[in-house]
């Protein structure tokens, strides 16, 4: 039997109620808005709507975009966790709620309108109308952006864009109405998901503390007693070779726990610092591969959020790891650099290449099969672009990510 409320259209606290209860049985914010995210820009006849909230100090923040469609503009993105700077601009205008509107038409001059509930019509500042124009994926003729309540050290900010219907300023009463019902229980499900990534993160950091001060510190000594009982005790021949093969045992399982405890230190790591922590990651490369290894880093530590560091480290660890195992090499070169909107690696090694001779790009990886699959995995969640070329004298991997974008999982 069809059920007679089935074409009725959704009004903004039937979405709400739909939130709301999605988030009591599903939990995830992206998730939910993934469902009823397209159905809430509908309601308003906006062509964007987007969540986005940061810690008080300002210094991080994430963002949810939805439209109609249910697609963004740069594929099926929904969540990102964009640097500073960029967030800043979503929480840029008066407190409260308001209105932003472009009055005029192109044959005469536009003039923007800024209206405050609780206020009326004032001029607005430029610098509202050119972060607002920043952020906008559309042309903008109009801005609807209202208050979430805080919660905890997280406030917050519902914008939609491009609203049609005809009466905006009472359409601000009702926007405003459905983030206090709904925004602050987003806010309580980020603020708790981020508190289950710091414990997680903090029973990483102590299992590696453990494993390097325990297991690793333990296997090395077992080796030095090795080599000792081997000196003094004269041994040679094949009883030599077997003592040197268990020697070499211990050493590599050493050096796999300590690419363990690498992955498994903290998820956020200090975007000041991520030049350091690529000489680290490389200088250790070169200590216990016996490849000659150099670097040329220059980042911004601006553009990057903590968790992109991580995710930038992680590929040049596995491209290192992919080039101890396979390629033979005697010299490796890391070039890493912040230019127009992105992070550009190039990673070159002297060795031995692919299967494959020539340039192709990563769809032509990924049909064909070839390539560095997890590094291809982890650059394809990032939005970014990947290129390989092998030759017989070497591989150089180029990788390019967007900074602004700062895609993420949530």
């Amino acid at each position: 039997m069809k059920d007679d409320h089935a074409d009725l259209p959704e009004t903004a606290p039937s979405i709400a109620d739909r939130i709301l209860r999605q988030l009591r049985e599903r939990g995830g914010l992206t998730a939910v808005l993934r469902t009823s995210g397209p159905a809430l820009a509908r309601v308003y006849g906006s062509t964007e709507s987007v969540w986005a909230v940061r810690d008080v100090s300002g210094s991080r923040g994430f963002l949810w975009v939805c439209n109609p469609s249910g697609e963004t503009s740069d594929g099926p993105r929904r969540y990102s966790e964009p640097p500073p700077t960029a967030i800043a601009r979503y929480f840029s205008g008066p407190p409260g709620d308001w209105l932003l509107t472009r009055e005029g038409n192109a044959s005469k001059r536009r003039a923007w309108r800024l209206w405050i509930q609780g206020t009326g019509n004032v001029e607005p500042p430029p610098d509202l109308i050119r972060h607002a124009g920043a952020v906008a994926t559309s042309d903008l003729t109009s801005l609807i952006s209202v208050e979430i309540p805080p919660v905890g050290d997280w406030t917050g900010r519902f914008l939609l864009f491009n609203p049609s219907k005809a009466d905006r300023e009472s359409m601000v009463s009702s926007v405003a109405s459905l983030a206090r019902a709904v925004g602050p229980v987003m806010l309580a499900k980020h603020e708790n998901r981020l508190l289950r990534m710091q414990v997680r993160s903090e029973e990483r950091a102590l299992l590696a503390r453990e494993l390097h001060d325990g297991v690793i510190q333990s296997l090395l000594g077992l080796e030095i007693r090795l080599h000792m009982l081997g000196r003094r005790a004269g041994i040679a021949g094949s009883e030599h070779d077997a003592l040197a093969g268990i020697q070499k045992e211990i050493h590599d399982q050493v050096l796999s726990l300590r690419r363990l405890t690498e992955h498994l230190h903290p998820a956020d790591l200090e975007p000041s610092r991520l030049s350091t922590y690529f000489a680290s990651v490389v200088q250790r490369f070169e200590r216990e591969a016996g490849i000659a290894a150099t670097l040329d880093a220059s980042l911004d530590a601006v553009a990057f959020t903590p968790s992109m560091c991580v995710e930038l480290l992680r590929v040049l660890q596995e491209a290192l790891a992919n080039i101890r195992r396979h390629s033979c090499a005697r010299s490796v070169h890391v070039c890493v650099k912040a230019h127009a909107g992105a992070c550009m690696m190039e990673i070159s090694d002297d060795g031995r290449g692919f299967p494959f001779e020539g340039r192709l790009t990563l769809d032509e990886l990924q049909r064909t099969l070839q390539g560095p699959r997890v590094i291809m995995e982890r650059v394809r969640a990032l939005g970014g672009e990947l290129t390989v070329e092998s030759r017989s004298s070497g591989v150089q991997i180029e990788i390019r990510i967007p900074t602004a974008t700062g895609y993420a999982v949530a």
